[in-house]
């Protein structure tokens, strides 16, 4: 017999409508919803508190091949993830925020995102309270409010496909990973764990787009190119948020390009990270189910 995963809700169903509560060691017709082959991928489809582990007759590569090779599953353990599933929200927001960090942009994260995850991983580890929650919520949502702001209006005037987009939307990105890991914290909310999951990975997508060539420091045309794209990005930054977005002024470097190869090698590595991480976060909880 071999193991998939799926999460449930509290009350022990998975969400379906025609689906009953499920009991440990009852066994059902098998079907796509209970044939994911890792963690991961049972919380990009079922994104609840109750980690639940099953039992097929054949090892899962694909949902067909669960509903084509078995005739029936069977629950054999549960625990509540709830827990574990904060702090995987926490680590992937975490990376971003450092990503971003560690790139030569003329801004920083924002200190709201920042602090939001701070204060989430404190109260997980029993040193802030509820009230310190509270306290957080609203700088972390206008946080993203303004990211998105700026990244949508990116979009429209320069095109998504666009390397000076793609900064503006790892912007955004990084916001949405922070603020979503403070919210699953502040609210147990699970969904929210997949979402700054997603956008912990789309946010190494929009870095490796926009990535800015190494510069020697004896390069000094490059550098001076540099000093050029960041008082250029500032600028931008400013009509941006002050004035809509009306009045783009012209991008002064031909030799930057929207890099999507990058993009989506990046965004499968850290997926990749994600997979490996939630892993062994939730192995000890099963440790000694069998």
């Amino acid at each position: 017999m071999r193991e998939a995963y799926l999460f449930l809700r509290e009350d022990m169903t998975s969400g379906r409508a025609d689906d009953p509560p499920w009991e440990v060691g009852e066994k059902r017709r098998a079907r796509a919803d209970y044939a994911s082959v890792s963690w991961y991928d049972a919380l990009m489809m079922s994104p609840n508190r109750i980690a639940a582990i099953f039992e097929v007759p054949d090892k899962p590569s694909t949902w067909l091949d669960v509903i084509k090779g078995a005739n029936s599953v069977r629950l054999v353990a549960t625990r509540d993830a709830t827990k574990e599933l904060q702090w995987f929200a926490c680590e992937c927001a975490d990376r971003s925020l450092q990503r971003e960090q560690d790139r030569d942009l003329p801004w920083k994260p924002y200190r709201d995102s920042w602090q939001a995850v701070k204060v989430a991983r404190a109260f997980l580890e029993g040193k802030a309270t509820r009230e310190d929650l509270d306290a957080g919520r609203l700088p972390a949502t206008e946080a993203e409010e303004m990211a998105w702001r700026t990244a949508v209006l990116a979009d429209a005037a320069l095109g998504e496909t666009n390397w000076i987009s793609a900064i503006f939307a790892a912007t955004h990105a990084v916001s949405v990973a922070a603020n979503s890991a403070f919210t699953c914290v502040a609210t147990d909310s699970a969904a929210n764990a997949l979402v700054a999951a997603f956008y912990a990975a789309r946010h190494a997508d929009r870095v490796a787009a926009a990535a800015f060539p190494a510069i020697s420091a004896m390069n000094v045309s490059m550098r001076a190119q540099k000093a050029r794209q960041r008082r250029y990005l500032v600028e931008l930054l400013a009509i941006l948020t002050v004035g809509g977005g009306s009045n783009i002024p012209d991008v002064p470097f031909p030799e930057m390009r929207y890099e999507a190869a990058a993009a989506e090698t990046a965004r499968a590595t850290e997926e990749a990270w994600q997979r490996q991480r939630l892993a062994k976060l939730l192995a000890p909880l099963f440790v000694n189910y069998g």
